[in-house]
């Protein structure tokens, strides 16, 4: 990975899920035949967990155009414009209040969520 990639994956506070399996492990029939959807994809790790263990549907947005498919995960700011589903299963993006830019700070902890001191916080 790159510099500028860990610049950019540091500011947006993204933390990818791997070994999800291990740690989703008994929530498989749990998701078995519902929709799922994930307001943080990134990498698609919990979305191709939903879908190995049957979902009915998946779907996923995130920020970062990096991982935009325009199939599964789309574009969206989820902090911001959140959107509704009765399922989420998600990794929040972890990101505190003193560590982010003045541009993230601007589009992340303003207006509505300016009490909060993570994007975790505003991610619930």
């Amino acid at each position: 990975m790159n510099m500028n990639a860990i610049i950019k994956k540091r500011s947006l506070g993204q933390f990818f899920t791997t070994n999800s399996d291990y740690i989703l492990q008994g929530f498989g029939d749990f998701i078995k035949n519902k929709n799922v959807s994930d307001p943080f994809a990134g990498k698609r790790d919990l979305l191709n967990w939903a879908k190995n263990n049957k979902c009915k549907k998946f779907i996923g947005f995130d920020c970062d155009e990096n991982y935009i498919d325009e199939i599964n995960v789309f574009f969206n700011d989820s902090i911001n414009s959140p959107k509704n589903y009765k399922f989420v299963c998600t990794n929040p993006p972890y990101l505190h209040k003193n560590k982010a830019t003045k541009e993230i700070k601007e589009k992340f902890f303003s207006e509505n969520n300016a009490n909060f001191e993570d994007l975790y916080q505003a991610s619930i």
